[in-house]
């Protein structure tokens, strides 16, 4: 059964991503795209279809019309803006201070572990004393109280601000990483349930 437990725990972890690949095949390219190739019409069709306006004689088909000229416009003065851009970066310090923050959350959050504790759940678990059949449900749990975590935080930022709650919620990852950490070397299982 310990062979078939990871087989299955990799297959369950591909449905979504099977979903996620058929979906993605019924994708229409980006009208922006579309017109940066030149196909202004099959552009005007992918807008029509993303905005369920399938006469072309409806009132907000200036509103599609407007949008593709626009674009256009934009897509020819493109490389020139993306220098300006680049430049105005460098010449900023606020921005670049913006950059340093976004670039440190993201190293914070892949430097946490906590998408080693996610992969390698059951293990840890079996290490820190857990019963191996108890470790694979304890892990899906673990992997439910990700996600309702994440869904029941999003709004909350809006409420909030990113500030208030990122700070407090860091020191509570930082510290349940000790403690996860402290029962696996301890080999004491009840500790990692907190």
């Amino acid at each position: 059964i310990g062979s078939m437990r990871w087989r299955l725990a990799m297959g369950i972890a591909a449905i979504p991503a099977l979903i996620q690949f058929i979906c993605f095949l019924k994708l229409p390219e980006s009208p922006r795209f579309l017109i940066m190739k030149g196909q202004k019409k099959k552009a005007e069709q992918v807008l029509r279809r993303l905005r369920g306006i399938y006469d072309p004689n409806a009132p907000n088909t200036t509103e599609i019309h407007d949008f593709l000229r626009d674009t256009e416009a934009d897509s020819n003065h493109e490389s020139d803006s993306l220098q300006a851009a680049l430049q105005k970066v460098k010449n900023s310090t606020t921005i670049q201070r913006i950059f340093r923050l976004g670039l440190g959350l993201m190293l914070l959050q892949q430097l946490s572990g906590i998408n080693t504790v996610m992969y390698y759940g059951a293990d840890i678990l079996i290490q820190a004393g857990f019963p191996e059949h108890q470790s694979v449900a304890l892990t899906a749990a673990l992997a439910i109280a990700q996600g309702i975590g994440i869904i029941s935080a999003s709004p909350l930022f809006d409420k909030f601000g990113r500030r208030k709650l990122l700070i407090p919620s860091t020191f509570a990852a930082a510290l349940s990483l000790v403690i996860l950490g402290f029962a696996f070397i301890t080999h004491t299982s009840w500790l990692s349930l907190i």
